[in-house]
Order: structure tokens, then sequence, then C-alpha cells
């Protein structure tokens, strides 16, 4: 677990993540993530929180 100094995202890193994911994470807006943790999904290829998905 990464937690980002400005924002206080929590980014979950997983050893196995491909090369793009760290890319996109670069670019990722952090302060977008409201509850996180952030994670890679590996399904869609990208970034995601559920729980900001949720709405919770």
């Amino acid at each position: 677990m990464l937690q980002d100094a400005t924002t206080g995202a929590r980014i979950v890193l997983e050893p196995d993540l491909p090369a793009h994911a760290y890319e996109q994470l670069l670019a990722y807006d952090l302060s977008s993530v409201r509850r996180g943790p952030l994670h890679y999904d590996r399904y869609s290829s990208w970034w995601r929180s559920e729980l900001d998905e949720a709405g919770l």
C-alpha cells in the first residue's frame, strides 16, 4: 500500500503490475479519489476505486 502525501489517496501496488499500469498511475489525478483505495483492475486495464464508484 502506498499513500500519496499531497492527497492522502491510498494506492494498492501489486508486485506483478504491467508497465503500462505504472504509466497510467503517473498520469492519474489522485485528487479525484475520495475514499479509495485505488487499485489496478486487470480486466479493464485501468486504475479504479470501487468505493468511490459505489458512492459509499
